[in-house]
């Protein structure tokens, strides 16, 4: 029914009347998916997607963030093949918020990258989950974490990836 109504991906929503002083119709996300073709057959839901879905009612302060880390680049270097699997690379990312907030960090398209034909990963994690809920009072201060994962032994070659670290504030 959802793929037939939203096609592939989409979110449902309904708008109520809020009890507030200003008295005004409030969108309340109610339940987003995202659904695709599979060996399974066409429309095999698999969402929601961490960070792209809002359940409850907007933010009613008009809050700001922003990632104040000059460059955010987790580059392993080159390495053998044997030292790939289980490699490390972690920075710190520095987050201001105003007002305070609490917010969700994530990377888009989830958490992790494939690289070349897919024989090499990277699991990005911030303070060791992705995504990562926290209250930003003022400034804070994450761990950005890729670790390296191989299937197989990796033939040498360049290889690279991006994502785009989002910001959500609740």
């Amino acid at each position: 029914m959802f793929v037939n109504q939203f096609g592939n991906s989409g979110t449902a929503r309904t708008t109520i009347t809020t009890a507030s002083p200003l008295g005004q119709s409030i969108e309340n996300i109610e339940m987003c998916a995202v659904a695709q073709n599979s060996e399974s057959g066409p429309g095999v839901a698999f969402g929601p997607i961490p960070g792209t879905c809002y359940s409850g009612f907007p933010t009613a302060v008009n809050a700001t963030c922003s990632i104040d880390t000059p460059e955010l680049l987790l580059d392993h270097g080159s390495l053998n093949p044997l030292e790939v699997n289980g490699n490390v690379k972690e920075m710190d990312v520095d987050i201001s918020c105003s007002p305070d907030v609490t917010v969700s960090v994530f990377t888009a398209g989830g958490n992790v990258l494939l690289f070349g034909n897919g024989s090499i990963s990277s699991t990005i994690t911030i303070d060791g989950q992705n995504p990562r809920r926290a209250l930003i009072s003022g400034s804070r201060t994450f761990k950005l974490k890729s670790v390296l994962g191989a299937s197989g032994t990796p033939m040498p070659s360049n290889y690279g990836n991006s994502t785009t670290l989002l910001i959500n504030i609740e």
